[in-house]
């Protein structure tokens, strides 16, 4: 009766804790991250989350056509990010003069949607996972 009681108090404690510190819940998000993630639109776009480190992706941009040759476009950038409910705080690590801006955020399985920091137009991004 006392290891079982203790067991509960210790439960309630940890789900309190996680709940008053949002810096451990982001961090299981950050894990449902990790990964090659593929545009649904525009299957050329790719996201690598944990590239370098947490909290870094790269996007890819996919292929460009010459001479009937697929010619792989350069590495379009690789960026920090912090995540804020249902926003996603998004700087360029490639270019200094970008400010950090906040675009929206929405994971689900294996679906993330993510603002259109690409373009910077009012279009969500949608991207689903890439099976290992």
């Amino acid at each position: 009766m006392l290891m079982r009681s203790l067991l509960l108090f210790v439960a309630m404690v940890t789900m309190s804790f996680e709940f008053a510190h949002p810096k451990y819940q982001t961090e299981s998000i950050n894990d449902q991250l990790k990964g090659r993630w593929v545009r649904q639109d525009e299957s050329y776009d790719t996201l690598v989350f944990a590239y370098k480190t947490d909290h870094t992706f790269e996007l890819r941009r996919g292929y460009s056509v010459n001479h009937a040759k697929n010619i792989p476009m350069p590495r379009f950038g690789l960026y920090g990010y912090q995540i804020m409910k249902d926003s996603l705080v998004i700087h360029s690590m490639t270019y200094s003069n970008i400010k950090d801006e906040k675009y929206l955020f929405r994971l689900k399985d294996s679906h993330l949607e993510i603002g259109d920091f690409i373009h910077g137009i009012t279009k969500v991004l949608k991207f689903e996972r890439l099976k290992n």
